[in-house]
C-alpha cells in the first residue's frame, strides 16, 4: 500500500508505523536534484532520513536498508571499483547531502541499535526514468546514434557506471 508522508515532518511519520508491523524498511526517498539548494537537500535527504529512521527504530523495525549513491565516493566506477571503506569524495551538493545522510544514519543506527545496510548503486536506468542517466539512451533513441569523443589518455576516456533497475532489485 502506498502511504503518502512528508519526511521532513517528524511528528507525522510515527503514524506510518502505528497500523502496520514492518520487519524491514527500504528507504529510497531522497531529493535527487543536482540544482537544488543546499538547505533543501539537507532538509529532505539528511533530516528526512533521520526522521524516518528514528520512527522505524522507535517502532522496533528489525532492519533499515538505505539507498545512497555511488557518487559519495566521487568518480567511483569510472576507472576501477572502490570498496566500501573507500574515503568519501563527493563532487556536488547532492552527493554531499548523501554523505551527510549516510553519516547521520550510521550514528542513529548505533544510538538506537537499529541494524542498518547502506546500498550505493551507480546511476539507475530503466522504465519510467526521466532524469540523470536517462538522457544518454534518449539521445541514442532520438538520433539513432550517440556522439562519442575520444579522449587521451585512455584513463580519461568517457565511461559511465550505471545499473538497470531490475538488476538493482
Amino acid at each position: 500500500d502506498f502511504i503518502a508522508a512528508d519526511l521532513t515532518d517528524r511528528d507525522a511519520l510515527g503514524s506510518l508505523f502505528e497500523e502496520h508491523d514492518y520487519d524491514v524498511v527500504f528507504h529510497t526517498a531522497s531529493l535527487f536534484d543536482y540544482f537544488a539548494e543546499e538547505e533543501t537537500l539537507r532538509a529532505v535527504n539528511v533530516d528526512g532520513a533521520r526522521n524516518i529512521a528514528t520512527a522505524a527504530a522507535e517502532a522496533g523495525v528489525d532492519h533499515f536498508v538505505h539507498f545512497s549513491t555511488l557518487g559519495v565516493l566521487g568518480e567511483a566506477g569510472f576507472d576501477e571499483p572502490k570498496d566500501e571503506d573507500a574515503p568519501y569524495n563527493p563532487h556536488n551538493r547532492y552527493c554531499e547531502s548523501k554523505v551527510e545522510q549516510e553519516q547521520t544514519l550510521e550514528s542513529l543506527a548505533t544510538e538506537h541499535g537499529l541494524p542498518l545496510t547502506i546500498v550505493r548503486p551507480a546511476p539507475i536506468y530503466g522504465p519510467g526514468n526521466r532524469y540523470g542517466v536517462f538522457h544518454i539512451p534518449l539521445v541514442v533513441a532520438k538520433l539513432g546514434f550517440a556522439p562519442v569523443f575520444r579522449i587521451y589518455p585512455r584513463s580519461k576516456q568517457l565511461v559511465f557506471p550505471s545499473i538497470h533497475v531490475e538488476d538493482l532489485c
